[in-house]
């Protein structure tokens, strides 16, 4: 069994030859469900029934500020209420790609330390994740 260290990871915004990697970023979250759509009936003796509904997700992001191309310039432009294309690598070939939307920004100026941002999103349409390790 392989293991991947996280070391390896980036996120890259955009598509194309416009696609640009976010600097500094420390970590990346993708949460991905599916609703449950209950479908018990008087028929169903206690059991309670479901049907798969629509599918979603939401994620988040990290890092240390950096002033060479900060968060929110265009590009990488991961402002509220943006909506970005995500491409989102466990290591150098291996991704997911989505498009969301931006939903929180947060920019921390601790004293002592560094500064940081961090962001919150909702995945709009389908997750690819053909591109994952088979």
């Amino acid at each position: 069994m392989a293991h991947l260290a996280g070391k390896n990871g980036t996120v890259k915004v955009g598509a194309g030859p416009g696609v640009t990697e976010v600097v500094g970023l420390t970590s990346w979250t993708l949460d991905l469900d599916a609703d449950a759509l209950e479908t018990t009936d008087f028929m169903a003796n206690g059991v309670r029934d479901y049907v798969a509904g629509n599918k979603g997700g939401s994620g988040s992001f990290e890092g240390n500020w950096d002033t060479a191309l900060t968060p929110v310039a265009s590009p990488p432009n991961l402002n509220e209420g943006e909506t970005v294309e995500f491409n989102c690598y466990i290591n150098a070939t291996d991704y997911v790609n989505f498009d969301a939307i931006i939903t929180g920004l947060t920019i921390s100026c601790p004293q002592p330390g560094v500064v940081t941002f961090s962001g919150t999103f909702t995945v709009n349409g389908a997750v690819d994740k053909s591109n994952l390790i088979p």
